[in-house]
């Protein structure tokens, strides 16, 4: 059974995730892989032919939220889209996550399970965070890395999404997730089906007893100049959960082979409000 509240809930979630794959184009396929932490369930789109493109969802969001974007990436990209394990999600969770290295071990656990030796990894949000760190902990895996709007890494949080993400997470009123994700697009609305997912997932995903809530959170400049292959940042005009210009000045300043760019009119979901001028830079960077 998924990890939610009760078996009728988790049953209504996967009917609702799988209302939200019918966004996805056809010709993908989805199954399980087996890890020390878990069942992880990966999305795959695409001709193994190609170079392999692994995507890293935000928090909450399920890989569901590449649906904007998977069919313009699956025509240049072998494309691989976990369920990131101890959040919402098709995932199902053994062993309670202590730490972010856990997920470090999770992510490596995954990549080593899919038989790949070489990525180009690209996050959002939390996925950056994550993928961030994968990078720094595996880097002979990452040929190329692109953070969309990478929460915590480059600057801090606001207090004020903070305090909203808190409320969300441990007050999880009626509709918190449509209200949360429409502050954070800033007018912004978001596919009913997604949302009506994200809700159940914010509401009722029931994590493991003793696991620890990982939160991203900033990583050092010295970690960050270890990084040796080339990362492309893109960040939020509009984008709430950091100030944009300290992100952006820092992206340019830490990475030794970064090009980081202000997305316009944009707020922090990037790749659903501009999905086609996202995948123009995901494929110009990676091809580049």
């Amino acid at each position: 059974m998924l990890n939610f509240k009760t078996a009728e809930i988790a049953q209504k979630y996967e009917q609702l995730y799988n209302v939200t794959m019918q966004l996805w184009p056809t010709g993908y396929i989805g199954y399980y892989i087996n890890t020390n932490y878990g069942k992880t369930w990966i999305h795959e789109c695409g001709s193994a032919d190609n170079p392999t493109l692994l995507l890293l969802h935000g928090m909450s969001g399920s890989s569901t939220m590449w649906y904007p974007n998977v069919e313009g990436l699956a025509q240049h990209f072998y494309v691989l889209a976990p369920d990131i394990i101890g959040q919402a999600g098709k995932s199902v969770s053994k062993t309670p996550l202590r730490s972010a290295s856990d997920l470090d071990k999770w992510l490596d656990e995954v990549i080593c399970e899919l038989g790949i030796t070489h990525i180009y990894l690209a996050g959002s949000s939390f996925g950056g965070w994550l993928a961030t760190r994968y990078t720094l902990y595996k880097p002979h895996n990452v040929g190329r890395l692109a953070l969309l709007d990478p929460n915590a890494t480059l600057a801090p949080m606001t207090i004020e999404f903070l305090l909203r993400m808190y409320a969300m997470l441990l007050l999880p009123f009626p509709k918190a997730g449509d209200s949360f994700t429409q502050w954070m697009g800033q007018g912004y609305q978001m596919n009913e089906a997604f949302l009506n997912q994200m809700e159940v997932g914010i509401k009722d995903y029931a994590p493991l007893k003793k696991q620890k809530t990982i939160l991203p959170g900033k990583i050092s400049d010295i970690d960050l100049q270890k990084i040796d292959v080339p990362v492309l940042t893109l960040i939020g005009e509009k984008s709430v959960i950091y100030n944009p210009q300290c992100a952006l000045k820092r992206a340019k300043t830490v990475f030794k082979h970064g090009a980081a760019f202000i997305v316009p009119e944009c707020g922090h979901s990037m790749n659903m409000e501009v999905p086609k001028e996202i995948n123009d830079f995901l494929i110009e960077f990676y091809f580049s």
